[in-house]
């Protein structure tokens, strides 16, 4: 059996080995993610590579009603803003975006998601793997392109996504205790 070597018993000082380490480790799996990702895109037919990604103004003209709806008249330019960067439709183009966005930051959940929510709509997706919905959203709003193709006018799962992420958003309490007047009441 193979021992662990602790950064204490090496010499190193104690947290900020661990943190280099974990940093390495965490870069580590990032490239082994976009790798696997790169090679099941070879498995993917040619058509799908090339789909542009949506247009950003695509996207704002299903969720401008909801924002005109939902937020304030001045809020409502930083609302969009903020809403148009963080929405991926996932096909293969914005599935890339949506990666690189997601692994940016340290959460690879949501990475792993995208991945499997693309490659699930081409029959890609291991059998034990579960996504339980069409879109995924926390500091980004992901939409599947499969969900994103249904022509449903009563089920917009951008809008959806949007909404989450509109919520995970808005304006917390400042320091006086008061919200600014951002969502409609």
């Amino acid at each position: 059996m193979a021992r662990i070597s602790c950064p204490l018993r090496r010499g190193e000082q104690g947290a900020p080995a661990q943190f280099k380490n974990n940093e390495a480790y965490r870069q580590a799996a990032k490239t082994a993610l976009r790798t696997l990702f790169h090679l099941l895109a070879n498995l993917l037919p040619a058509e799908a590579q090339l789909v542009p990604r949506v247009d950003p103004e695509a996207i704002r003209r299903r969720i401008d009603p909801m924002v005109k709806g939902l937020v304030h008249g001045v809020w409502q330019e930083v609302a969009l803003r903020e809403l148009l960067p963080r929405t991926f439709v996932l096909n293969f183009q914005g599935a890339k975006a949506a990666m690189d966005a997601e692994l940016s930051t340290c959460f690879m959940g949501s990475a792993w998601r995208i991945l499997w929510a693309l490659f699930g709509d081409y029959g890609l997706k291991p059998e034990e793997i579960e996504m339980a919905c069409d879109g995924i959203a926390g500091d980004f709003a992901h939409v599947r392109w499969s969900a994103y193709e249904t022509k449903d006018p009563y089920s917009d799962v951008v809008v959806h996504e949007a909404a989450h992420l509109l919520h995970y958003l808005k304006p917390r309490p400042s320091a006086l205790g008061k919200n600014d007047p951002f969502l409609l009441t």
